[in-house]
């Protein structure tokens, strides 16, 4: 939990952009990703350095990783699975960025479950990088 044990507001870089970098995840895989950004990143915020949930990038830039299976989430959070939920291996990436105490800025996200090159990992970070001095030119 945060300092101030309230979790994180969330907010986004451009929501719609964020949504469609999932829209390919099972639904399993989705609610399990959102699930994961409430209930750990959101409540946990940059503790989660001590995990291997959070990586620092670069330039305000961390990398969120969510990973091994979609019961794992469910399990981490402590929240009783939903019914009729199937357990499905489950590797997401999110780009995020601490605005201050109290606010985490979802940059985007992927599947890399789907494409685990280094060349799409780096691609990402770019769009990421990119993404957030364009947010910061105009907050």
């Amino acid at each position: 939990m945060t300092a101030s044990d309230d979790p994180l507001a969330i907010t986004y870089v451009d929501p719609r952009l964020f949504a469609s970098s999932l829209k390919k995840l099972s639904k399993n895989r989705a609610m399990a990703t959102y699930l994961a950004i409430s209930e750990l990143l959101a409540k946990e915020g940059k503790a989660l350095v001590a995990t291997d949930w959070l990586r620092y990038i670069e330039s305000d830039i961390w990398e969120f990783r969510i990973g091994k299976t979609t019961s794992s989430i469910y399990s981490r959070a402590g929240i009783s699975k939903p019914p009729g939920h199937v357990h499905e291996t489950l590797l997401v990436r999110v780009f995020c960025s601490f605005q201050g105490e109290s606010l985490v800025l979802l940059i985007t996200a992927y599947d890399k479950g789907a494409d685990a090159s280094s060349k799409r990992q780096q691609a990402e970070i770019a769009k990421a990088r990119s993404l957030l001095v364009d947010w910061k030119a105009n907050h």
